[in-house]
């Protein structure tokens, strides 16, 4: 039994719903740009997924170092990295100097996630080239992570929609954690880790679209 193809299966599943539910809300009520990047965020990590479900299926194991169901993790973090930093960012820190400890005490975020991978990669292969590609990967989800954690324990100072979107920030957090469990677990070949990790990711997907469906609707009340 492949378990890593399973937890692909699983994984797709869930990002699957999350994906066209995102797009028919973007289609038929919702027009903030910061939703249809997230429900975006979803179809490329969704898209990662289907590849490996397909080359499996095709032919055979994957064990590839480097293929597109890595890119569309990347580029999944890339699109919240984007939502996060370039629209709602802007709106909650005027960078005023009292509020500088709001953007410090996020930094230990990236801190755990990069040692949730370390940690996942001890136990397993020992290529140093594939923890090589893991780490450039997680450069980019690292950012990522500070600024999901920045927006959750950042004070909303009477900005409803603010609070109403901290599920989708925390949903968009855990979510990077378990994208690059995901591919950590991959590279270290552990199987029953990424299909823990593709269980936790079906959930993450749903929760995060659905989660900034109902934010932002409080966004453009």
């Amino acid at each position: 039994m492949d378990l890593n193809l399973i937890g692909s299966i699983i994984a797709l599943a869930g990002g699957l719903i999350a994906f066209l539910y995102g797009l028919y809300r973007s289609m038929n009520g919702v027009g903030a740009l910061y939703f249809r990047i997230l429900t975006f965020a979803v179809g490329c990590f969704t898209l990662g997924r289907l590849y490996e479900i397909l080359y499996t299926i095709c032919f055979g194991e994957l064990t590839a170092l480097v293929h597109l169901g890595q890119l569309g993790t990347l580029t999944m973090s890339i699109f919240m990295m984007t939502a996060s930093r370039g629209t709602l960012d802007y709106m909650l820190d005027d960078r005023r100097r009292e509020m500088r400890k709001y953007r410090l005490i996020p930094i230990i975020f990236p801190v755990v996630f990069i040692g949730v991978g370390v940690c996942i990669h001890l136990v397993g292969n020992e290529d140093s080239a594939r923890h090589l590609i893991a780490g450039v990967i997680a450069i980019v989800m690292m950012i990522t992570v500070y600024f999901e954690g920045k927006h959750l324990i950042f004070p909303d100072e009477g900005l409803e929609f603010a609070a109403s979107m901290r599920i989708t920030n925390a949903s968009s957090l855990v979510f990077n954690f378990v994208a690059y469990a995901m591919l950590s677990a991959f590279i270290a070949d552990t199987p029953v880790v990424y299909l823990m990790m593709g269980v936790i990711s079906a959930i993450c997907s749903v929760t995060l679209i659905i989660s900034a469906d109902k934010g932002v609707k409080k966004w453009q009340a």
